[in-house]
């Protein structure tokens, strides 16, 4: 029986989207300012001026061009739009102004008739779910209609319905634009809940850049207020996570008390807000005002790191609390720093190799002892095949063999160094060292560099 191959792939495949869409982002890959979406490439330009984001354009274009060439990628020149300020892209539109709703997508839902059914609910719920992002409180909007949806629940249309749908498409045509997300800039959380739905959106400079909602649970609907107003936190801060993870964030809530949840120590709070407190442990929304209220006293990096173990605990507290602490003008100004020791000077030796100085390095995957002479600053290496006390004191028996045997040896506090080993061998009594202070050994550290 003879074996066949598609050439090409071909009509009806289930993965054909998904493979397409991984051959897309390997041709593009690296190139800045372009964007895919299955055979849709977005280019775009930025800059202060349309001048520049002109300028701009043109050099990510031809990039992308030259990258066509490299792959093989083929353009259907038809299809072309160039330098648009307002561009349709997976049922948005993409303006200078901002992000718009797609106006195909509008009209569709402006002339979608008011349903007669609970599969004519779940469409309209859904086709509006994929703009909820452009309609503040679309949650407690639809409260009515979700009802309608569950089951075992006769169907019946009333006002309250027909109202909900037309509440929704009123926010639909009132052609909403959300401001383009800016990491330079600061970003601010206002969150709200009510008795059947949690509410946020994510701002900057006081205009909006997404708005997001959901219904509350039948148990969430039995929390107390200052939970659900917690739990409304969470949830904006999840459901942007791509926007709120790993940055200062300002939450703005209008329930008072959630203030004094931060004041209370975890352990003290119930369980339930305990679980709450945990979710928002990695966010810096709770991080940054803690670090604060820690270090408002100035204690100093053990002092303060003492009294926020008492209370407070994240992943990576201790280094994001150093370096809060070494970003402080009142610390780096005031604070009290351990001054270092006075290096004493080395006395010149009367005699060669009456005082020498002695150290290990490594070079080129091998060990080598260096001996150098304090007053000739002369120098022998010796190849090590290990870093033992006894093979290097073996090698220094022979150095010292030949030049005479020194009456103050100078090294650091290695172990093939250690006073204990040196004093059962035959090397002098007067042994030095200096503990991580290899400075005090500049002569021998000097000829390592070397």
């Amino acid at each position: 029986m003879e074996e066949t191959s598609w050439l090409r792939m071909p009509f009806g495949i289930s993965t054909a989207p998904e493979e397409y869409q991984r051959r897309q982002d390997q041709a593009i890959e690296g190139l800045p300012g372009v964007r895919s979406i299955v055979d849709d490439i977005l280019v775009f330009g930025e800059g202060d001026t349309v001048n520049e984001a002109i300028k701009d354009h043109d050099i990510k274009l031809e990039k992308l061009m030259e990258r066509c060439r490299e792959t093989n990628l083929k353009l259907n020149p038809k299809k072309l739009k160039l330098k648009l300020n307002r561009v349709p892209f997976i049922g948005h539109l993409i303006t200078d102004e901002g992000l718009k709703p797609d106006s195909n997508k509008v009209r569709s839902v402006m002339e979608m008739p008011d349903p007669t059914d609970v599969k004519g609910v779940q469409r309209f719920i859904g086709f509006v779910n994929y703009l909820s992002k452009f309609l503040p409180g679309l949650s407690d909007i639809g409260e009515p209609l979700r009802k309608l949806t569950l089951k075992d629940t006769e169907w019946c249309w009333m006002d309250v319905h027909k109202a909900a749908v037309q509440k929704v498409k009123q926010l639909i045509s009132a052609k909403p634009v959300l401001r383009y997300y800016d990491q330079t800039k600061e970003l601010t959380l206002q969150t709200d809940s009510s008795d059947t739905g949690l509410g946020s959106v994510i701002t900057q400079e006081g205009q909006p850049v997404a708005y997001t909602s959901r219904a509350l649970t039948d148990p969430e609907t039995r929390y107390a207020q200052i939970e659900k107003e917690l739990l409304a936190v969470i949830f904006g801060l999840e459901r942007f996570h791509e926007y709120t993870y790993g940055r200062k964030v300002t939450v703005q809530s209008d329930h008072k008390p959630l203030e004094m949840i931060a004041k209370k120590p975890l352990h003290r709070a119930p369980k339930r807000l305990q679980r709450m407190l945990l979710r928002l442990q990695k966010y810096d929304v709770i991080r940054h005002e803690m670090m604060k209220r820690v270090h408002s006293s100035h204690l100093g990096v053990e002092g303060c790191l003492r009294r926020a173990r008492e209370s407070i605990y994240w992943p990576g507290m201790t280094s994001a609390l150093k370096d809060y602490i070494s970003n402080c003008d009142v610390c780096t100004t005031y604070g009290t720093k351990q001054a270092k020791e006075t290096l004493l000077p080395h006395d010149v030796p009367n005699r060669p190799w009456a005082k020498v100085g002695t150290d290990l390095f490594y070079f080129d995957q091998k060990n080598y002892l260096i001996t150098v002479d304090y007053m000739s600053n002369f120098w022998e290496i010796d190849f090590l095949r290990d870093t033992t006390s006894t093979t290097v004191i073996r090698k220094l028996k022979g150095n010292f063999a030949r030049h005479g045997i020194p009456d103050i040896v100078v090294s650091d506090n290695g172990p093939s160094s250690h006073p204990r080993n040196s004093r059962s061998s035959a090397t002098p009594g007067n042994l030095n060292t200096k503990p991580h202070r290899q400075d005090s050994h500049r002569v021998t550290e000097r000829l390592n560099k070397q």
